[in-house]
């Protein structure tokens, strides 16, 4: 199976990827992140710049409805979930400066914040393609980041059978 990356976002005009010292790369875990973060190593090997893993942890949010309080999905404790994410790494990655950092929130509101305090040029993400009711369920990360991103934004398509 053959992984394309899709440039989604221009450089101002400009025909090469910026000069970047961090690449962001959210990651919910998934083996399409793991496949753009594959992606993102390449980039910062060949631009000499640090990888910033992040991910985005939601906090159980109970609401209230006919008398009882309900969050109706299992949530992993920050901990875990921490150690879940320092785990993460390219498959051959001593030649790199890896960050990683655990935010809270939303997801896509997190990686702009995260990408502009950092002064990030690019970042390279996963799109697992839902469309029609999964989509309307469960937004787009990638999309809303890439309408929001003021620096360039590199998706990568995985076919659903991957995802």
């Amino acid at each position: 199976m053959v992984y394309e990356p899709v440039m989604t976002r221009d450089f101002n005009g400009a025909s090469e990827v910026p000069d970047s010292k961090t690449i962001l790369v959210p990651t919910d875990f998934s083996d399409a992140s793991q496949r753009a973060l594959e992606y993102a190593a390449d980039y910062a090997r060949l631009m000499n710049a640090q990888l910033l893993i992040v991910h985005v942890h939601r906090v159980p949010r109970a609401e209230a409805g006919e008398g009882m309080l309900h969050s109706g999905v299992a949530f992993e404790d920050r901990d875990s979930v921490l150690r879940r994410l320092e785990s993460v790494k390219p498959k051959t990655h001593d030649d790199l400066k890896i960050e990683h950092r655990l935010l809270t929130g939303d997801a896509g509101k997190e990686v702009l914040g995260v990408a502009e305090e950092e002064h990030v040029k690019l970042i390279v993400m996963a799109t697992h393609g839902h469309t029609g009711l999964m989509r309307t369920l469960m937004g787009s990360v990638a999309e809303y980041v890439l309408r929001r991103s003021t620096c360039p934004v590199m998706t990568i398509k995985v076919p659903k059978a991957a995802t």
